[in-house]
């Protein structure tokens, strides 16, 4: 994503993404989907995006871990399965995310 994004339009996609995390019309990999370009989006805009709120974060990692239980109980591989694999994808961009801030703000 351009880092030149303006504050508006993060702002927008911010709550597009969020509307469709939450609603119950759009499948469990849009919904997946969205956490991952929320994870991306924070990338641009880490204090707009996220700020010390690390529910985001939380919700995604729990959701990964009710995947892989589920896999584990369904005897399926996590290594094949689409929606396992993006929730640990937005799992590790929300860590690389609160890694790189936590180490800007220890370096001011």
């Amino acid at each position: 994503m351009p880092s030149q994004m303006s504050e508006v339009t993060i702002e927008h996609l911010k709550h597009t993404l969020l509307r469709v995390k939450a609603g119950n019309e759009f499948s469990p990999q849009s919904q997946a989907m969205a956490l991952l370009l929320l994870a991306e989006l924070a990338n641009v805009n880490f204090d707009l995006v996220l700020g010390q709120d690390i529910t985001l974060a939380m919700e995604t990692f729990q959701l990964l871990r009710e995947r892989v239980n589920y896999l584990e109980v369904e005897k399926k591989s996590v290594r094949n399965d689409d929606l396992a694999l993006t929730f640990m994808e937005a799992t590790n961009k929300f860590r690389d995310n609160f890694e790189r801030h936590l180490t800007d703000e220890s370096q001011k």
